[in-house]
Formats: C-alpha cells, structure tokens, sequence
C-alpha cells in the first residue's frame, strides 16, 4: 500500500491521513499560550501574514492563561508537554516526538482545530513553515492529518557565492532567507573573495558594491529570527587573485606577477 504524501517539502518522515478537512473561516483564531515568547509570537505573526495572503483571512491572534480545547482554533505550541497536560484527552498523541531532537515536530490537523508544534521555538517554527505550505496550496480547505517530522541531518543550507558578476543586495539575500526558512533550511553561507568592505582594507572591494559590516550585522540578526545560522567563508589567498592582482598587494602573491 502506497504511503500518504502532500505538498510539503522536505517530506515529512510520518504522514497519517484521515477523513475530513478543517475549514479556515473569520471565526478562526491562533491561539498561544500566555507564556509564549517572542520567538514563539513571530512564528504566529508569520502563519497569521501568511494566511492572509493565501485566503484573504485575517485570523486574530489570542494568548490565553490556560490552554484549553477551543473549536476552530489553531494552537500553536512549543512546550508539547505542557500542552498535554492542559488539554488532556484533546492533546493528538505524537509518538516518539521527544526523542528526534529540538527540531522535531508534530503538525495534527482535525475537522474542529489545529494543534502544532514541538519542545522548543524551532519545534514550533518548523511546524509553521509547514502549514504555511500547506495553506499555500489548500487554501481554506486543509485536509485532516497527522504530519511528525524531523531533519535527518542537523545542517541543511546553502552556500552563495557572493564574488561573482553582481553582488546581492541586502533586501535579495533577505529574500533568500525568507526561502530557505520556508524549506526549513537552517544553515547560509556567503562565499566571499573580494565583495566585502574590509574597514582597514577598503581598496580591495572598491569599484564592486561590496556588502558592508553593517549589512552583514543585519542580515545575521535576520537569519537569527529565522532560525538560520550565518556562517561565514571568506577565502584565502588561492583564491584571492582579484586583490592580488593589485599592486599594493601584488607582493603577497606567491608569483607575485602572476597572481
């Protein structure tokens, strides 16, 4: 028998469909607990953002003290246990949730409410990319599924060379984040020779609209709230021949006229 699949990248590991679909309408609400945090809040803004787009609904986004099973709501929750205990018998059963890591998560759709989530912020980050792939492709109608998933590696990213022809804005590679989080990608390297603004070495990218320090800042602030980790990689002199093909730095160059 055919395993289940939908539309969700990567693949989820488990997939357990069911009858029916959860209908998103104006009554439906997200639904945090009062102790979520910031992270937690920016992961429900973005379902929320991504919602509205998708269906032209705008959900209203609740905390509330006490977790508790509500009709046509979608929880969203990264203490998966604390959430058990408080609705009991409503609570999907997850399996071996815990013990796939801090990036596992569980994404349980039913005909009357969405619970989603894992133990920790990046549990419930990557449930919401989920179902924001799914609301792009099934609009109001998602259909009623368990999905638990986890990374079978704990890297997964992009390296972008940065050197060649013209050089990314800061708004494009943004943009790039955006992307690689909707995937789950955790992981953006820029592969840097010559384009970046060295304070004491500014001749080196002068002439290329190179990135600065304070892109770079912003940008890795960025990749943080998307639960990316920017690592950097810049090159050493093998391939370096651009700066050392100028004469201030021509000497470095082991034949130094042939950079």
């Amino acid at each position: 028998m055919t395993e289940p699949t939908c539309c969700v990248v990567p693949q989820p590991k488990r997939i357990t469909a069911r009858a029916g679909c959860f209908s998103l309408s104006e009554s439906t609400c997200l639904v945090l607990p009062a102790a979520a945090s910031d992270e937690d809040v920016a992961a429900a803004r973005c379902l929320q953002q991504e919602i509205s787009e998708a269906t032209g609904l705008r959900l209203p986004l609740v905390k509330v003290a006490r977790l508790d099973h509500t009709a046509d709501a979608i929880m969203l929750v990264s203490d998966w246990a604390a959430a058990g205990a408080a609705l009991g018998e409503h609570m999907p059963d997850a399996g071996d949730l815990p013990t796939k890591g801090d990036q596992a998560y569980c994404v349980d759709i039913g005909e009357d409410g969405i619970v989603a989530g894992g133990y920790g912020a990046a549990a419930l980050h990557y449930a919401v990319q989920t179902l924001r792939q799914l609301v792009r492709t099934e609009r109001v109608a998602l259909p009623c599924l368990q999905l638990v998933d986890w990374p079978s590696l704990p890297y997964r990213g992009l390296m972008l060379d940065v050197s060649r022809g013209k050089v990314p804005t800061l708004e494009t590679l943004q943009e790039l984040v955006d992307q690689l989080s909707l995937f789950k990608a955790n992981v953006l390297q820029l592969y840097t020779e010559h384009t970046f603004r060295l304070r004491r070495h500014p001749d080196i990218s002068e002439g290329c609209d190179p990135l600065t320090p304070e892109d770079v800042s912003e940008l890795d602030d960025y990749c943080r709230q998307h639960f990316i980790d920017l690592q950097a990689n810049f090159q050493s002199f093998g391939h370096q021949a651009h700066m050392l093909a100028l004469p201030q730095y021509n000497h470095l160059a082991e034949v130094p006229e042939k950079p």
